[in-house]
């Protein structure tokens, strides 16, 4: 199997993760089962051993929803953009699309946790590693710009990258 074939298969499956990590928020968001995740985040807006009211309690419950709906939302993208254009069409903007959106989400997390002074949630170093799950396979794929820009100056289309 080429390098380009097993990148593509591993942001498959990174998207099919962000897809069960999306469900697993919505579901269980308010169950025992989100347990470690409420141990490390509930301190750090509600204090220790806090009763939160129902209100704070809705919202908290709403924001764990919106945010799993995000992650499915962004899973089904990146698992059909590189199903049906990076993987059978080779096509550069897919590619593209996949990295510029894995760097502004380092960028806004990196500037929601530095501005937030939330540096002490251990959620960060898994953002880390997800950006990572995501560069490696990226690195293993970028051959799809190369390529793509070939099959164009073949065809007689401008690359639109301001060399063709």
């Amino acid at each position: 199997m080429k390098k380009h074939e097993i990148g593509c298969k591993i942001l498959m499956i990174n998207g099919l993760l962000f897809i069960a990590i999306g469900i697993y928020a919505i579901l269980f968001n308010n169950t025992s089962l989100f347990f470690i995740i409420n141990w490390i985040m509930d301190p750090n807006f509600w204090g220790e051993n806090e009763i939160l009211s129902n209100g704070t309690l809705n919202f908290k419950i709403f924001t764990w929803d919106f945010l799993g709906m995000f992650h499915i939302i962004w899973g089904i993208n990146i698992f059909y953009i590189v199903r049906y254009s990076l993987i059978e069409k080779k096509e550069a903007w897919a590619w593209k699309c996949i990295a510029i959106s894995v760097f502004t989400w380092l960028l806004v997390d990196a500037y929601f946790i530095l501005s937030m002074k939330l540096y002490a949630i251990a959620f960060n170093p898994v953002t880390v590693f997800f950006v990572i799950l995501f560069i490696i396979p990226l690195i293993m794929t970028k051959d799809v710009l190369k390529i793509r820009d070939m099959d164009n100056e073949k065809r007689g289309f401008p690359n639109f990258d301001g060399t063709g």
